[in-house]
This record gives structure tokens, C-alpha cells and sequence, in this order.
């Protein structure tokens, strides 16, 4: 749970969507960004690595 309220600290950004911004996942997540640690940690990955390539941001799964 901590790592995940760090992950939405960090990406003010991202808000709450019914399911999780990486997998799409729907089960269990009302207010939070991810399912679980392994999603956030996987998204922030991508996200950085985007960021340094100069990719344009993912588009959120909803």
C-alpha cells in the first residue's frame, strides 16, 4: 500500500479510473491507480523509459 500511494504522489497526473492504468485490470480497484505493486512499479518503467527516449506518454487503460 505505501509503495502505491508513493506511485500516485509521484504522478499527480494519473488519477483513480475504475481500473488499472497498466493491465486494465477492474477487480478490486475503485480508488487506487494500479492493482498492485508489480503493475505501478511496471508502469513507472515504461513511463521513464518514455520519458527519456522522448516517446509521447502512454494513453491510460480505462
Amino acid at each position: 500500500m505505501q509503495a502505491l500511494a508513493a506511485q500516485r504522489r509521484r504522478n499527480k497526473g494519473l488519477q483513480p479510473a475504475g481500473s488499472c492504468h497498466h493491465c486494465g485490470n477492474i477487480e478490486g480497484i475503485a480508488d487506487r491507480l494500479f492493482c498492485d505493486v508489480d503493475c505501478a512499479d511496471d508502469w513507472e518503467y515504461e513511463h521513464r523509459l518514455r520519458s527519456r527516449l522522448g516517446l509521447p506518454a502512454a494513453h491510460t487503460v480505462h
